[in-house]
């Protein structure tokens, strides 16, 4: 009774749903980061949201130095996907533009 009338308040439905889906998490440069995708349904049980698990290689401030979550709708989440292959496509054009001497 208590999670359904928490869970009327956005931030609190994320927080109180239960995570049924993750990837195996992705290293970052630093020893202790990480990156990990997840579905999570919220604590009502009406939806699902796309979640990012992370913690970071560096941070500034006290809200860096745990594990950060963020999740997002569908929308948000297919907009990041877009970005992110921009992005990459983007890392391979001046990759390729790029002469080394060795």
């Amino acid at each position: 009774m208590i999670k359904r009338f928490l869970s009327k308040l956005p931030f609190l439905n994320s927080a109180l749903g239960d995570v049924v889906f993750e990837t195996a998490p992705l290293k970052g440069q630093a020893s202790g980061s990480f990156f990990q995708w997840r579905i999570k349904q919220t604590g009502d049980g009406k939806g699902m949201l796309i979640g990012m698990k992370l913690r970071p290689d560096r941070y500034a401030g006290p809200e860096g130095a745990v594990t950060n979550y963020i999740e997002l709708s569908i929308e948000a989440a297919e907009q990041a996907r877009a970005d992110l292959d921009r992005c990459i496509a983007e890392y391979h054009r001046r990759a390729s533009s790029v002469s080394i001497n060795v």
